[in-house]
């Protein structure tokens, strides 16, 4: 039985970026992880000194600690076969509410990221603006958490 609340009932499809440091070729990773917990809040923006405010949404995404998640330094360090067995969740990363099985190649028109954000954006997407490790022995609900305003 999972320690984690009935309400982590999602399963998200996270995809990585990953840019080679010699050919500045990009590639994307994809990892599905399931027991996460995906939710929209609506926030308050205010503006300047006219006290203007806006209403925002921000899309939560929190994934249970995970054995195959590593820092995005130490994933970026790894060889291509072993980072394959692996994830993290580092700033402009993807992350879609559901499973989803497309390949993302930024070098083909119909296959780039924007166009799988385009695809997918009624399942609700996250394009990772922040991201917490919150996944040490302190905490009671072990986690990794990611976020974007939209």
């Amino acid at each position: 039985m999972s320690k984690y609340p009935k309400w982590w009932n999602s399963t998200v499809t996270v995809y990585n970026k990953y840019e080679d440091p010699l050919t500045q070729i990009i590639t994307w990773q994809r990892t599905v992880l399931t027991d996460c917990f995906w939710k929209v809040n609506v926030g308050v923006v205010y503006g300047d000194q006219s006290l203007n405010t806006s209403y925002t949404n921000m899309i939560i995404c929190r994934i249970p600690k995970n054995d195959n998640y590593l820092n995005p330094y130490e994933w970026k360090r790894l060889a291509s076969e072993s980072r394959s067995s692996k994830f993290t969740l580092q700033i402009g990363d993807i992350i879609i509410n559901g499973v989803v099985d497309d390949d993302i190649d930024e070098y083909a028109k119909g296959h780039r990221s924007s166009d799988l954000v385009d695809r997918y954006k009624d399942l609700g997407i996250i394009r990772i603006e922040t991201v917490a490790d919150n996944s040490d022995d302190a905490r009671n609900l072990q986690h990794y958490v990611a976020s974007q305003g939209v």
